[in-house]
């Protein structure tokens, strides 16, 4: 399990790509993990949408785009699938 966390983070530091989010800093010690991410704005989807309860078909298309770009990249550009 503790492999498979330091493979994700690798994963994670290795992306670039404007919707993916980016680690900023992490700080391991014998007892804990921390990474610091960058700065998202506006949170996360599920609580965007659980802040505003509707969504203009207008913004979900926009973030169904980002989205399959995001997953073009890491299927095309890193060779990840997400499953």
């Amino acid at each position: 399990m503790i492999q498979e966390f330091f493979s994700q983070v690798s994963i994670l530091e290795r992306c670039n790509h404007p919707n993916i989010i980016k680690i900023k800093d992490k700080f391991y010690n014998s007892d804990s993990s921390t990474i610091l991410f960058e700065y998202a704005e506006f949170g996360d989807l599920f609580d965007m949408v659980n802040r505003t309860g509707v969504m203009a078909e207008s913004s979900a298309a926009k973030i169904t785009k980002q989205l399959l770009s995001a997953l073009d990249y890491l299927h095309n550009a890193e060779k990840i699938v997400h499953w």
